[in-house]
């Protein structure tokens, strides 16, 4: 969405932008009542950007070739590997 508000110029997307952030923000605080920080925290980050990568291939038409998608994988496999005890 920041890349849409354009600099934060447009309001709609900017309003949505600043939404979503606040959002994500509560939503991790919240979080952290229950688990560990460190849990939480890498969770938290992994999750921003797989969804930031699947929402750039499939909004802006940006490239996915198998670099992406082991990336991608490796990084679930570590999410996987830290929640298993």
């Amino acid at each position: 969405m920041a890349k849409e508000s354009k600099g934060f110029t447009k309001p709609l997307m900017s309003f949505l932008c600043l939404f979503g952030i606040c959002s994500s923000i509560l939503i991790h605080s919240k979080a952290l009542e229950t688990l560990p920080i460190g849990i939480t925290f890498i969770t938290y980050s992994v999750l921003v950007g797989l969804f930031t990568v699947l929402f750039g291939i499939h909004y802006y038409n940006e490239p996915f070739d198998r670099h992406i998608l082991f990336g991608t994988i490796f990084i679930l496999i570590g999410i996987v590997m830290l929640h298993r005890k």
